[in-house]
């Protein structure tokens, strides 16, 4: 085990967007080189480079994402404790 004690296993989430992200680099890189006429070992060298930039890309967005999401739910905790809701409607004088 190369030192993998201390890391978080991968949320199944994130594995969606590495496998939608790598797909997609690999898909456009391949078919701009087949489109650019390039020799298919070229092609297939630049294709698996673009899976693993669109897989790196696409985890960093989950990231951000992710980081987002949370930060609006703690916003929304931190105003509803501030801001008890109760049944009496405020007078208007």
């Amino acid at each position: 085990m190369c030192g993998t004690d201390n890391q978080q296993p991968i949320s199944t989430s994130m594995k969606y967007f590495l496998l939608i992200g790598g797909f997609c680099g690999f898909t456009t890189a391949f078919v701009a080189g087949i489109a650019g006429g390039n020799d298919l070992a070229y092609v297939l060298r630049n294709a698996c480079i673009g899976c693993v930039f669109g897989a790196m890309l696409m985890r960093g967005m989950h990231a951000l994402m992710s980081y987002q999401v949370r930060q609006l739910a703690q916003q929304q905790a931190a105003a509803k404790h501030d801001h008890p809701t109760s049944g009496a409607t405020p007078s208007r004088a």
